[in-house]
């Protein structure tokens, strides 16, 4: 393998990054820590992403926020300027025979990042058990460098929520996911 270690081009137009790549071959951008040089990306790039995949059902009859089980994912920022954006994708049932809310909100480091009445999302449930998806997002300033734990929890207000279950005959199931990305700030 060659190596070309260069420490400044001239000759390119203000702001002109273009580094053609053989097909083939790949192009190895990190520092001599291995990682990616953030500084170095525009605002807006993706850093890195991590996500979670919650394949097993989940019940409760809580009124107050329970933590869902395998629905969390940590990051660690490489920048205190940088964001956090959460992709929060559900399936979920409610009882048969009662009519009630499932709600959803996300904690980070157990400390819940969204705030009633604008952010917390519901999912209405007919009397016939249907299930239905929910997706939601959260784009968050951490302002730290220092790892972050992100969970989903669940509440309902009446009867019972199952999460990753979508048919009444209980054989049907989805998946749940939490999905974190970090965003160059």
């Amino acid at each position: 393998m060659s190596e070309l270690s260069v420490g400044a081009l001239s000759g390119l137009a203000a702001n002109s990054y273009v580094i053609d790549v053989a097909s083939g071959s790949t192009l190895d951008v990190t520092n001599a820590t291995g990682t990616l040089p953030s500084a170095q990306l525009p605002a807006g790039s993706i850093l890195q992403v991590v996500s979670a995949v919650k394949t097993n059902q989940f019940t409760t009859s809580s009124t107050g926020w329970v933590d869902v089980p395998s629905l969390n994912a940590t990051i660690t920022p490489s920048s205190s300027s940088n964001k956090i954006l959460v992709l929060v994708h559900i399936g979920l049932q409610g009882n048969t025979g009662s009519a009630h809310m499932n709600f959803f909100t996300l904690f980070r480091n157990d400390t819940n990042q969204m705030t009633a009445p604008d952010c917390i999302s519901g999912a209405y449930q007919n009397n016939s058990g249907t299930g239905v998806a929910l997706s939601f997002a959260l784009y968050d300033s951490p302002a730290s460098t220092t790892a972050k734990e992100y969970s989903v929890g669940m509440r309902v207000n009446g009867s019972t929520g199952v999460l990753n279950r979508i048919a009444v005959n209980n054989l049907t199931t989805s998946e749940s996911t939490i999905t974190l990305m970090e965003v160059a700030g």
